[in-house]
């Protein structure tokens, strides 16, 4: 956000291409996992068509249910995103209040995201996605509510528990 305030915000380009091109070299840098190829066992596995597939998930209302709240949830997730310029603006905020608030939404779901494999021992992995679910409706009910930019950054904070718990939960539920 500073950066942005101090240079023109076309730069960010750059620094994307310059992210990519890191994060392409570190992956081929990765040393292998002594994992076997799944390629190679592609000719034992029977895949079903895509067709089959669909009637499956229509016939499985749990995960039919899973699915449509999973797209409900990143459809909101995104929405925010693309909106908070907006909603930071509105509220007073400068570019680097935006890179604080967005740095914070991100930080505050690693912990979470750490402490799954706990929480999974205490509650079923349906609890937990329904405490995300409760935590997405919290984060959106504060940012309304929201008059000032720490009121915002707050509304940030409960992404961790929202956002942070959701994935690895509904995955854990799948499985």
């Amino acid at each position: 956000g500073r950066l942005l305030e101090r240079y023109r915000p076309d730069l960010l380009g750059y620094v994307f291409c310059i992210t990519v091109v890191f994060f392409v070299i570190t992956g081929i840098l990765l040393p292998e996992t002594g994992m076997t190829d799944p390629s190679t066992e592609k000719a034992e596995i029977q895949t079903e068509s895509t067709g089959k597939i669909f009637i499956e998930l229509l016939k499985n209302k749990t995960m039919l249910l899973l699915m449509l709240g999973f797209c409900l949830c990143v459809m909101i997730y995104g929405m925010f995103t693309t909106y908070m310029v907006n909603i930071n603006r509105y509220l007073g905020g400068t570019e680097t209040t935006l890179g604080i608030a967005t740095f914070v939404a991100a930080l505050s779901e690693m912990p979470v995201m750490f402490l799954y494999a706990h929480l999974q021992k205490k509650f079923s992995s349906s609890a937990l996605l329904k405490a995300s679910a409760v935590f997405f409706f919290l984060r959106i009910i504060v940012l309304i509510a929201a008059k000032n930019i720490p009121m915002m950054i707050g509304s940030m904070l409960l992404q961790g528990p929202g956002f942070g718990l959701f994935y690895p939960a509904s995955v854990a539920y799948v499985n």
